[in-house]
């Protein structure tokens, strides 16, 4: 999904490329997102089933929501065959499904008191240095 640390209320997009790993072709083969209710606004933009998935070849699925306030959502996809021996034709059973967690944005970064305290110091320091300093190396020359 991208971005991957989004603002609260931005659009985020999410891509899911399922590949039948064989041993042979998928029969009714699915692939997808199974928690759109969950997520805000969420609009499945594009999914192109097929009756039969060729080993090595793949099913894309793209979705777009809302990025909640407050909350890390984590988005959940699977894909299923009829034929599949782990975990049949449903998207979250077996070796299916697959999720994304999203990374937190942190709503401020914590100052240290102490930290700006000294860099102060030291500005101030440096400023006076520059101001001072300089005057009396002119004066002697």
């Amino acid at each position: 999904c991208t971005p991957q640390r989004p603002a609260a209320g931005s659009t985020v997009s999410c891509v899911v490329t399922c590949t039948n790993q064989g041993p042979s072709p998928a029969q009714g083969m699915t692939c997808g997102f199974v928690n759109t209710g969950s997520l805000p606004n969420a609009t499945v933009v594009s999914c192109d089933p097929r009756s039969v998935v060729a080993v090595g070849r793949t099913l894309r699925c793209s979705l777009e929501f809302s990025f909640p306030e407050g909350a890390l959502p984590t988005v959940t996809a699977g894909s299923g065959a009829t034929n599949d021996i782990n975990g049949g034709s449903v998207a979250t059973a077996g070796n299916n499904p697959s999720q994304f967690a999203f990374s937190q944005i942190p709503a401020h970064v914590p100052i240290d008191r102490r930290a700006l305290l000294l860099l102060s110091v030291l500005l101030l320091g440096s400023a006076c240095w520059n101001q001072f300093g300089h005057q009396k190396k002119r004066a002697h020359a």
